[in-house]
């Protein structure tokens, strides 16, 4: 899936539905607009909901060790 950061930076991030311990969100190491490298992570996924055709805002929670 799309993941757009609020500074306009796009990554392709993988949505994980079948976790025992509910969903993940696995976001792949990139940079940021301003140029910060940032490694990759998995986050857990406490809430979402749908916005518009085709877009849903989720709600992170803790970082998960990976």
């Amino acid at each position: 899936m799309d993941l757009r950061f609020s500074d306009g930076v796009i990554v392709d991030a993988e949505l994980r539905t079948g976790e025992t311990d509910g969903p993940l969100l696995a976001v792949p190491a990139h940079t940021t607009a301003a140029g910060t490298a940032v490694a990759a992570r998995i986050w857990t996924v406490r809430d979402s909901r749908h916005l518009n055709e085709g877009e849903v805002e989720l709600r992170i929670g803790g970082r998960r060790m990976s």
